[in-house]
């Protein structure tokens, strides 16, 4: 009855402490940081982490962002020059330890002496049959095709190998990713994905929440 009695006294001025403290704590979700990286959860001097630390260090990063590229019609010589940008864009950025692509891809052809390695993309197609020829190439190549380009020639990828994940900020890696791969759109359709990206996202969406509810 002690609680019943002040709150039934004082109302006004619980239900102002309330509010008071309410506006407090909303005050600071602006500054609240959410890091949705399961690998910081986890306390760095596990052996596991160590051993995980040690061979980024030996191979380079673990995690990947894939951007792919969608059109009806992606082998003209127009669009192979533009998105070979796109390429050097990301070769470029200082979290990319390496980008995979048609532009990088490699064909082996059979010589007297053994074999050379020439790129799959030496020259742009010009002509129906020289996409052709390109097509076949790339169909005979089970590194490529079905997973840099895909089965029905309407789509490629660039794979992006980041460097250590300690090194890359997400939220900034996507910003960065974004603003882009924006550059890019039109008329084709571009897609990004990747745990980096997704990780970032989700912070940005939580961080949203906070402040809605």
């Amino acid at each position: 009855m002690k609680y019943l009695d002040i709150v039934l006294r004082y109302p006004r001025t619980l239900i102002s402490a309330v509010l008071l403290t309410t506006l407090l704590f909303a005050w600071q979700v602006p500054d609240i940081k959410v890091d949705t990286n399961i690998k910081n959860m986890i306390p760095q001097d596990f052996p596991i982490i160590q051993s995980l630390d040690r061979l980024e260090d030996i191979l380079g990063g673990s995690e990947i962002i894939v951007i792919a590229v969608e059109s009806e019609n992606l082998w003209t010589v127009e669009r192979l020059e533009k998105f070979a940008e796109l390429q050097g864009d990301l070769e470029d950025f200082d979290e990319a330890q390496k980008v995979l692509s048609i532009y990088t891809a490699k064909e082996f052809e059979p010589t007297e002496d053994g074999f050379d390695v020439t790129d799959i993309l030496s020259e742009y197609p010009e002509s129906e049959e020289s996409v052709t020829a390109l097509k076949a190439k790339i169909k005979d190549n089970d590194l490529v095709y079905g997973t840099l380009v895909s089965r029905d020639y309407s789509k490629m990828a660039f794979i992006v190998q980041l460097t250590k994940t300690s090194e890359v900020d997400d939220d900034q890696f996507r910003k960065k990713v974004n603003s882009l791969v924006n550059r890019y759109r039109g008329p084709e359709k571009l897609y990004i994905s990747g745990l980096p990206v997704t990780r970032a996202q989700i912070q940005v969406d939580m961080q949203d929440d906070l402040k809605r509810f």
